[in-house]
């Protein structure tokens, strides 16, 4: 008589799901990154452009081309931006 192994069928224990939201971490990057975007688009995006605009002489409709400070120079030395000591003794009293 042979003896006969007899193996009883034990389910293996389910995996514990990762719940990614759980995790702080990633939580935190998925709170983040549309506060990041958002913040990219309405300030960060607008001051570059703004950068970029003032060291050019760009107009509406027209290309412009890189002159570096001489736009702030035109300004310092022109009458429509005169320093505070000047315009005030324009002024009569």
């Amino acid at each position: 008589m042979a003896i006969a192994e007899t193996r009883v069928y034990m389910p293996q224990a389910p995996r514990p799901r990762l719940r990614l939201l759980e995790d702080e971490r990633w939580l935190a990057l998925v709170l983040l990154v549309p506060t990041l975007v958002l913040l990219g688009m309405f300030i960060a995006y607008p001051f570059v452009r703004g950068i970029l605009l003032s060291v050019t002489n760009t107009r509406v409709g027209v290309p412009g081309e890189f002159v570096g400070f001489a736009n702030f120079y035109k300004i310092s030395t022109t009458g429509s931006f005169a320093p505070p000591s000047t315009t005030r003794s324009s002024i009569p009293a």
